[in-house]
């Protein structure tokens, strides 16, 4: 996705699906309470989720965006950890 080619209306579709993604990742084993990477990780992710920083209709786009990049970024990287743990095939 890219920020000259996406309408505001993609970027929160898609902003929206990552929370979903991010949120059922997180109630998941992460193995957070026996490794201190995960942990801050679990942190980072429900301060991302916390509504009061999500982009709201007056955001500019390029925030929204910026918002969905980060979001993404540490989806990702909670993923890694979670496949770590559960193996491939647990995705």
């Amino acid at each position: 996705m890219r920020l000259p080619t996406s309408t505001r209306a993609d970027i929160d579709a898609r902003t929206k699906d990552l929370i979903t993604h991010l949120s059922e990742l997180l109630r998941t084993d992460l193995g957070a309470d026996q490794d201190p990477d995960a942990m801050a990780l679990v942190r980072a992710s429900y301060a991302r989720l916390d509504l009061t920083k999500r982009p709201g209709p007056q955001t500019p786009a390029y925030a929204a965006f910026a918002y969905l990049k980060e979001t993404a970024d540490l989806t990702l990287k909670v993923l890694q950890v979670y496949t770590a743990k559960h193996g491939p095939e647990a995705q």
